[in-house]
């Protein structure tokens, strides 16, 4: 795996700041970020859990394919970090 990427699927609670310091570059001036909650309402009904199923392996694989993808298209060198919880 490329060193500037850390994909990785957890059922520990993502740490932001680890995010945070692995991205920063300081020759880069910026950081973009997403941190997704679910809602606690859907289609006007309470949300009182979420399931998903992964296929940990393929879902790693996808998602550096996905790094690379983005990488080729930036002249900047990208540091990606993914956090599945």
């Amino acid at each position: 795996m490329n060193p500037n990427y850390n994909i990785i699927v957890t059922e520990d609670k993502i740490n932001p700041a680890s995010a945070f310091d692995f991205v920063f570059v300081k020759e880069n001036g910026a950081n973009s970020s997403f941190i997704g909650t679910i809602r606690n309402k859907n289609l006007g009904r309470e949300v009182i859990a979420v399931s998903y199923d992964i296929f940990t392996e393929l879902a790693l694989n996808m998602l550096e394919t996905i790094c690379d993808e983005a990488q080729q298209l930036s002249k900047d060198v990208l540091k990606i970090y993914i956090s599945l919880y």
